[in-house]
């Protein structure tokens, strides 16, 4: 049997919570509301420079608002 090492994940950091907070507020202030972790995601993911593939509507919500790339 083969191990195969799995890429790194990388840790997420008050940063990304700070930024999530951030995408939160602005999002709800423009009334798009989303989970916690929906904007964790979306900061997670933009700090990374990630696309975000999911097929949850809200995500394309968030779009008008914060700079997150869909897939």
């Amino acid at each position: 049997m083969t191990l195969v090492n799995k890429p790194a994940r990388p840790a997420i950091t008050t940063k990304d919570y700070e930024l999530a907070a951030e995408f939160f507020n602005t999002c709800r202030r423009n009334g798009v509301q989303g989970s916690n972790t929906d904007f964790l995601i979306c900061a997670v993911a933009h700090r990374r420079g990630y696309s975000i593939y999911t097929t949850d509507k809200d995500f394309e919500n968030f779009r008008s608002y914060i700079p997150v790339v869909l897939y």
